[in-house]
C-alpha cells in the first residue's frame, strides 16, 4: 500500500489488515518476501527513478499504480539479508515513540544501509566495470550482514498488536513479548 500522493515514497505492507481512512493505492506482486520490495521501493534510488516520470502536485508527487508497475524491480539473489534488514526498519518504526526516540538510527538504517545495498544491488556490475569493485558481487551486503542478525518481526507484531488492540495477552506471551522488544 502507499500513498497516492507524497513527498516521499511511503510505501508499507499491512499484513493484519487494519482499516484506513485516507485514499492508498494497493498492489499484489508475485515475489516470495514482500519485505525486499518495501526496501527497494522506499528506497532513495527508486524514489530518483520514479521522479523521471512522475507528476509533482499539491507539493509532492502523485504515485499512481501505472508508473509503479513500470519501475525495474531487481530482487537479490540471496534474499535473506535484505530481509533481515526490512524486519529491523520494520521494527524500528512499527511505533510513534520508538520513531521519535531512534529517529537518529533509523536514517542510518534507511539511508544510509539500505539505500547503499539497493545502489549496490542495481550497479555491482557497473562497479566493476569502473574498477570500484574486483568484480560484480555485493561487497557492502557481504560486511553489512555479518551485523544483521535475524529477529522474529511478524511474531514481535502479532503480540504487539493483539495487546493494543484486545488489551489483553496471556502471561507467556507478555514475556515473549519483552524477549522480542529486548531482542
Amino acid at each position: 500500500m502507499w500513498k497516492e500522493i507524497a513527498q516521499i515514497p511511503s510505501f508499507y505492507f499491512d499484513k493484519f489488515n487494519f482499516y484506513i481512512l485516507a485514499k492508498v493505492n494497493m498492489a499484489s506482486y508475485n515475489i516470495n518476501n514482500i519485505r525486499i520490495l518495501l526496501l527497494l521501493l522506499n528506497s532513495n534510488f527508486l524514489f530518483n527513478y520514479y521522479k523521471k516520470s512522475g507528476i509533482l502536485i499539491s507539493g509532492g508527487y502523485e504515485f499512481k499504480i501505472h508508473r509503479i508497475e513500470k519501475i525495474p524491480i531487481r530482487l537479490p539473489k540471496n534474499p535473506k539479508y535484505y530481509e533481515n534488514l526490512a524486519d529491523y526498519l520494520l521494527f524500528l518504526n512499527a511505533t510513534e515513540e520508538r520513531r521519535q526516540k531512534l529517529k537518529e538510527i533509523i536514517e542510518f538504517f534507511d539511508r544510509q544501509i539500505a539505500d547503499s545495498l539497493v545502489y549496490e544491488l542495481y550497479f555491482k556490475e557497473k562497479f566493476a566495470e569502473d574498477g570500484l569493485y574486483p568484480e560484480p558481487k555485493e561487497y557492502l551486503l557481504e560486511a553489512v550482514s555479518k551485523h544483521l542478525k535475524p529477529i522474529n518481526y511478524d511474531r514481535w507484531a502479532e503480540l504487539y498488536w493483539k495487546k493494543q488492540i484486545e488489551g489483553n495477552l496471556k502471561p507467556e506471551e507478555e514475556k515473549e513479548l519483552e524477549d522480542l522488544e529486548n531482542e
